[in-house]
């Protein structure tokens, strides 16, 4: 049981941070890219 339970969390830690990374390139706005998110700044072909 232990090892199932250890699983679990593994499989919901990758869960957790695939949810942020997607928020974190297509939700939040970034001072730096103009207030757009990553991928609306890579969609207008802008670069750094």
């Amino acid at each position: 049981m232990h090892c199932s339970q250890s699983n679990t969390s593994v499989e919901q830690l990758r869960s957790d941070v695939n949810r942020y990374v997607w928020w974190y390139n297509h939700q939040r706005l970034h001072s730096t890219l103009d207030y757009m998110s990553p991928v609306e700044f890579a969609k207008q072909g802008k670069t750094l």
